[in-house]
């Protein structure tokens, strides 16, 4: 379940996944704030998104990091949800803890809209996600939304693994996570992070240097059946505002089973699009 921005790049790699991937995958779209109007952002992500999306895949849409609209009758997530209805890809709108019931509402519209279906995230930039809070809040969280557990994939996101210290801490948590995940019937879970550091800067130049992957490293030491594994593609966790390209450098990052290879200085003009291009061919996938 890879976490991608709304942008052109990242909407150009999901355009180009090969047509066997495209059941399997769930991507999640983090709606970026580029400017201050959430229905201009939200338009703009839709109208981006409109032809890329393949035909068949489903996605889903977090409005997390816009605000709400001072127009009362219209809302972000709604407006998304309307247009994709109209142009026949179905939509799943992400769900957090800390939703107003204001954007629960249209949470609720936007099942009513499509599947029904929704994805739950714990967790993000702001924290680890946290069983306990979740244990409190996840009934009354479903029934706003209009949805239920067994509707619903759950994504615990883990945001950013910096170094294997860093992993260390986690991995307790996590399987904390997990095993209380377990006791419900969810669609689906899924383990996310990311970590791709925020600048490539102290790396040197003209020259293959490996990243370790602890987000895949993550997923791998916990050997739990049927649990997907979710990334942030090749891009640092952490939305910038704006229309900029999220990844660290202008360079070209690529993958493999263990890490990430810097290769900055080569094809530094076409340092966007062939990003984005390595990313739709080689993300691990998993729904």
């Amino acid at each position: 379940m890879p976490i991608l921005r709304g942008r052109e790049g990242e909407l150009k790699a999901i355009a180009r996944l090969p047509e066997a991937f495209v059941p399997s995958t769930l991507p999640i779209f983090e709606v970026p704030p580029a400017s201050n109007d959430p229905i201009k952002d939200a338009y703009a992500f839709t109208k981006k998104a409109r032809d890329s999306v393949p035909l068949g895949m489903t996605i889903a849409v977090d409005v997390g990091h816009l605000g709400d609209s001072d127009d009362r009758w219209r809302g972000p997530l709604r407006d998304i949800a309307e247009d994709f209805a109209l142009w026949g890809v179905p939509v799943r709108p992400v769900l957090h803890l800390h939703d107003s019931s204001r954007r629960l509402a249209e949470a609720r519209e936007a099942t009513e809209m499509h599947t029904g279906q929704t994805v739950v995230r714990l967790g993000g930039d702001a924290a680890d996600p946290d069983d306990e809070q979740a244990e409190g809040r996840l009934a009354e969280l479903c029934r706003q939304a209009g949805t239920t557990i067994e509707q619903s994939s759950l994504v615990l996101d883990f945001f950013e693994i910096r170094s294997a210290r860093d992993l260390g801490r986690v991995e307790p948590l996590d399987r904390k996570c997990v095993a209380w995940a377990r006791r419900y019937p969810w669609e689906s879970i899924t383990v996310a992070a990311g970590a791709m550091p925020k600048t490539l800067a102290d790396l040197p130049k003209n020259a293959a240097t490996p990243i370790p992957r602890h987000d895949l490293a993550l997923w791998k030491r916990l050997r739990e059946p049927d649990l997907g594994f979710g990334d942030y593609g090749i891009g640092h966790p952490e939305m910038s505002v704006g229309d900029g390209f999220p990844c660290p450098t202008s360079g070209i990052p690529t993958t493999t089973c263990g890490g990430y290879t810097d290769g900055r200085g080569r094809q530094r003009q076409q340092g966007h699009v062939r990003a984005m291009r390595l990313a739709g061919r080689s993300r691990p996938l998993a729904s």
